[in-house]
């Protein structure tokens, strides 16, 4: 079984920090965790049970932080960024997640410019051992 433990304070800094820049309504409650997952992040929606029973919590971000930490700030902040830039609230107050689409990432492109994605996802890659190096 998976083992969840709560981020860490820099890293839950770190997120706090990113998303009070974005339009993400402050009445959405996250949850930040760690994982050692082969994913560098996952967020995941919360249903109406789960949300009762845990105090109102809509969301729930987990982080590999063994990978996380291992990446420049610049590159941490445009992490959590892409992250938040699939949550959605509607008029309604419906919170919902959208699948990746290209004008998020234009968006992301267009604040941090393109050599800085690639030399993120490359560095991602090394660090979570997905890169073969030649010799």
């Amino acid at each position: 079984m998976a083992k969840f433990e709560k981020a860490s304070d820099d890293i839950i800094n770190l997120f706090e920090t990113i998303r009070e820049k974005t339009t993400i309504p402050q009445w959405v409650k996250f949850e930040v965790l760690n994982n050692k997952q082969k994913e560098l992040y996952k967020i995941v929606k919360m249903n109406d049970l789960v949300e009762s029973v845990t105090d109102g919590i809509n969301l729930v971000v987990i982080f590999n932080e063994e990978i996380l930490e291992q990446l420049s700030k610049t590159h941490q902040e445009m992490v959590v960024d892409q992250c938040l830039a699939g949550v959605c609230v509607s008029e309604a107050d419906t919170i919902s997640l959208e699948k990746p689409n290209f004008d998020r990432y234009v968006r992301i492109f267009e604040k941090y410019g393109h050599d800085s994605i690639i030399l993120l996802h490359r560095e991602r890659q090394i660090h979570s051992g997905c890169l073969k190096r030649h010799n």
